[in-house]
């Protein structure tokens, strides 16, 4: 996989990046932050109440290992940068921003199911707890979890 200079260095460069762009769109397309706040609002559930299966992180993490960690060590999506990017935010902005972008060198190319198990490994990592229900691939039923504080 063809990768950025700054994708590996774990510093959340290209991630920031994505999400300035993103901002500048969102402001050029009428999404203010009050527009953004009341969908979260209408966000029915929390990360926090277990988003994902464990099966579903175990299979991500394959997945993960055979399509990032090329380009991206774990540290490049937990931690406090995930939390500085992603608070506040829904897991199908998550979603969208990996199946837009990623892998680099072909974004797309995975199914929306192996999109849906690496954010079920990325929520792992970053510590939220799993949950009985699968995540769900759908884009409406993604836009209704909430990424909150652990």
């Amino acid at each position: 996989a063809a990768c950025s200079p700054s994708l590996p260095d774990g510093s959340g460069t290209a991630v920031s990046a994505a999400t300035s762009t993103e901002r500048r769109s969102s402001i050029r397309s009428g999404v203010t932050a009050s527009a953004r706040r009341d969908a979260l609002a209408q966000s029915s559930k929390s990360v926090r109440s277990g988003a994902y299966t464990d099966d579903q992180a175990t299979k991500g993490e394959s997945v993960y290992r055979q399509n990032c960690t090329s380009c991206h060590a774990t540290s490049f999506v937990s931690g406090e940068q995930f939390q500085l990017t992603w608070l506040g935010r829904t897991v199908f902005d998550l979603y969208d921003q990996i199946r837009k972008t990623m892998p680099q060198d072909d974004p797309g190319k995975l199914s929306r199911q192996d999109y849906a198990l690496i954010v079920a490994y990325v929520l792992k990592l970053n510590g939220y707890p799993s949950g009985s229900e699968p995540l769900s691939s759908s884009a409406d039923d993604l836009k209704q979890i909430r990424i909150e504080a652990r």
